[in-house]
């Protein structure tokens, strides 16, 4: 368990991360699907129906990359992610911001809940 003291520079480093932009982000808006980022980049969109569709029309497996990226889950989006923090050579923290603004921290490759701020 977190001390209040670990909690307070966990929400300090996440209010540096998304002002800055130096993170990668999965925004879900209160209408249309979640939006895609890194370090303020677009990457793409999560939207199953979309990626299901392109992927029939005769697409390459795997995501579709930036900027055209429609990814087919969460895990799908954090592979895209990863790609661009490679050729960054920059693996930034990853937050989800839901429609009423509470972030969440999630671990970069399974997706897993690491801390909330509401």
């Amino acid at each position: 368990m977190q001390t209040d003291e670990e909690r307070a520079d966990d929400f300090a480093e996440m209010q540096d991360d998304l002002r800055g932009g130096e993170c990668a982000r999965i925004d879900s808006p209160a209408s249309g699907p979640d939006r895609v980022s890194f370090c303020g980049r677009f990457l793409g969109i999560i939207d199953a129906d979309r990626y299901d569709t392109a992927q029939r029309g005769g697409g390459a497996a795997g995501f579709v990359p930036a900027p055209e990226g429609i990814f087919r889950s969460t895990r799908h989006a954090l592979c895209a992610v990863a790609s661009a923090a490679k050729a960054a050579g920059y693996w930034p923290n990853v937050y989800h911001v839901n429609e009423r603004g509470n972030v969440t921290r999630l671990h970069p490759t399974t997706g897993r809940e690491l801390a909330a701020w509401v």
